[in-house]
């Protein structure tokens, strides 16, 4: 069962990230770049989100802006080798990278009550 979870999990952001490979880019704010499908997933999941969500969200994406650092890369071979870092906000997981280069935060996947995903990010985090 956590071998299927971490595969579910591992696809979906590998989705987002082919998508960023293809330079499948919306315009973005500041210092954050929106893939195309994490585009998707927000228009998708932003109508279920209550009003405290939504401002969770907004608080983190401005701490995005200012430390997207802040955590470090998923503890994950796969998704560890494409910089990839998670942080949540209520039910939804950020997935994004961050270019140090060019001091850019990329929006790689929005997930929306993925409970299972949490889980398993905890367990491989403390693991670590």
């Amino acid at each position: 069962m956590l071998e299927k979870t971490r595969g579910e999990l591992r696809s979906f952001v590998n989705a987002g990230l082919t998508s960023w490979q293809q330079e499948d880019i919306e315009d973005g704010e500041d210092n954050l770049l929106w893939g195309k499908l994490a585009k998707k997933d927000w228009q998708t999941m932003e109508p279920k989100l209550s009003a405290v969500e939504k401002t969770e969200l907004t608080a983190l994406f401005a701490s995005l802006t200012t430390l997207p650092q802040q955590v470090p890369n998923i503890a994950d071979d796969m998704l560890d080798m494409e910089g990839v870092r998670c942080l949540s906000a209520g039910k939804v997981l950020v997935f994004y990278r961050y270019n140090s280069a060019f001091d850019l935060v990329d929006i790689v996947r929005l997930a929306y009550d993925r409970r299972e995903w949490e889980t398993l990010l905890a367990r491989v985090a403390r693991k670590v």
